[in-house]
């Protein structure tokens, strides 16, 4: 049974240093092992003989290990949980508007990931910091370095959007930076402008 329990393989891991294999299944007497993801999981035992069982994991816990582990491999990209909650932006002293395509004058940074990339989810909010669309509607990311705390804002749809990157400033309810329009056609980046996050309550 050799890809039972591996969800770290799956991932593209390796072994340990140690040469263990440690969360790779069985080990050298053929028994089978529980790896070490960082969150707990459900295995479902099907049994094969009086003596054992083989250790079946989800394509759930797959997916949830493989997320634990990108993040080990990208800490750059680590949840900063302290910039979390809500924001009103601004362009050049202004509140952000449709000059700004797909953009909202508030955002709430959300802690829950994208799929299974390193962004999160960037929920769109209108000007009272009510929710503009719908889970199925979600478009909008954000990610962080987490070791700088600099954040790239994205209202892209995949074709054309507003993308702001910004950075802390000396106060630690402000980030500041610069926000351009990126589209699919030329001239490819245009509405270049100063811009400034300012955290408000959520609602």
């Amino acid at each position: 049974m050799p890809h039972a329990g591996r969800p770290h393989e799956f991932c593209g891991g390796r072994a340990d240093a140690g040469g263990t294999g440690r969360g790779h299944g069985a080990d050298a007497r053929g028994e089978v092992g529980v790896f070490e993801p960082t969150r707990s999981v459900a295995l479902v035992c099907v049994p094969m003989s009086r003596s054992g069982c083989i250790a079946v994991a989800t394509v759930l816990v797959l997916m949830l290990s493989c997320g634990d582990e990108q993040e080990l491999k990208n800490p750059y990209h680590g949840l900063r949980a302290d910039l979390l909650g809500c924001y009103a932006l601004f362009v050049a002293g202004r509140t952000l508007d449709s000059t700004y395509y797909g953009s909202s004058p508030r955002v709430r940074l959300d802690s829950l990931p994208l799929g299974l990339v390193t962004d999160r989810v960037l929920l769109r909010l209108d000007p009272r910091g009510r929710q503009l669309d719908t889970p199925e509607e979600r478009f909008a990311s954000w990610s962080v370095d987490s070791l700088t705390g600099k954040i790239e804002l994205s209202f892209h749809n995949g074709f054309s959007g507003a993308v702001l990157r910004l950075r802390p400033t000396g106060h630690p309810d402000t980030l500041e930076g610069r926000i351009a329009n990126h589209w699919d056609f030329d001239p490819g980046i245009t509405d270049r402008a100063k811009a400034r996050a300012v955290r408000v309550a959520c609602l």
